[in-house]
């Protein structure tokens, strides 16, 4: 059912509000909900002329909804009606963030013509649009087009590109150059540790993982890394491992029993009580 919560809210408006007001907000109350869709453009498209903060905030608006691909093909649209609004330093990596989200099989090729956009107007020099360039083909698997990004930063890249990196060639299933990369970096977070985890226990390669676990620091020792490796010896039938871990694990959730489970399933070998006894 249809939320009017938004359009009432909007039409108590009125007058109230100052002039410079009216024309985002509607818009920002009708960004978060899809079914609002014809009704936030109806008001936009209600303003002459459009402002290029409504734009943007609409574009953003859509990357961060359930339906991000709208950003892109509003984005586009705007191009088509006026080239003079031109993009701000919020769109392209919203719109960068759209392409990622998006489950269209087109995805790859809007987000290389997003980073033409941007390399046209003079955007890739903007730290926020490098970080989200690179996260984007190293989703895609285009690392050798995210190195180059990296290339054209202005100082060394931060962890989080870092990162991306090595998820991106773990996806790919170079485990080699994700180790590598790995093993370089200076400030690894608890992400970094989990995604080599994750990585090697996937492979099969549970004692490279075991390795990595027991460097990793406690302080970065997250839950994602702790099922990393419960799941990773359930998959490989190692139950003893696997149980013995979850019975260490300081805070079991759903995840954790899931993968032993699913592990007793291929290989009933063992029983788990309830309180993750033998």
């Amino acid at each position: 059912m249809l939320d009017t919560a938004p359009l009432r809210l909007h039409a108590c408006m009125g007058t109230k509000l100052p002039p410079q007001c009216h024309n985002s907000s509607p818009i920002s109350i009708c960004q978060s909900t899809r079914e609002l869709h014809a009704y936030s453009l109806k008001q936009f498209h209600g303003y002459h002329p459009p402002k290029q903060l409504s734009w943007s905030t609409l574009i953003v608006g859509y990357a961060n909804s359930t339906a991000p691909r709208e950003a892109i093909l509003l984005f586009h649209h705007m191009l088509c009606v006026n080239n003079s609004f031109l993009p701000d330093n919020f769109t392209f990596p919203a719109l960068l963030k759209a392409c990622c989200d998006s489950d269209n099989s087109s995805a790859i090729e809007e987000g290389k013509q997003i980073h033409c956009q941007a390399l046209k107007r003079g955007f890739c020099s903007d730290v926020f649009v490098q970080k989200r360039l690179i996260r984007f083909y190293a989703k895609f698997g285009a690392l050798e087009d995210a190195w180059k990004v990296s290339g054209q930063c202005i100082g060394a890249i931060d962890t989080v590109c870092w990162n991306d990196m090595i998820n991106g060639y773990i996806k790919i299933g170079r485990l080699d150059v994700a180790q590598h990369l790995f093993d370089d970096m200076v400030n690894k977070n608890a992400v970094s540790w989990s995604l080599m985890i994750n990585g090697h226990a996937n492979n099969g390669d549970m004692e490279t993982a075991k390795l990595l676990f027991d460097e990793m620091p406690d302080t970065e020792r997250s839950a994602f890394a702790w099922n990393s490796m419960i799941a990773g010896y359930a998959k490989n039938g190692r139950m003893v491992e696997s149980q013995e871990l979850l019975n260490q694990i300081p805070h079991r959730d759903v995840f954790s029993w899931t993968a032993v489970i699913s592990g007793l399933g291929k290989y009933p070998r063992l029983e788990v009580d309830e309180d993750g006894g033998q």
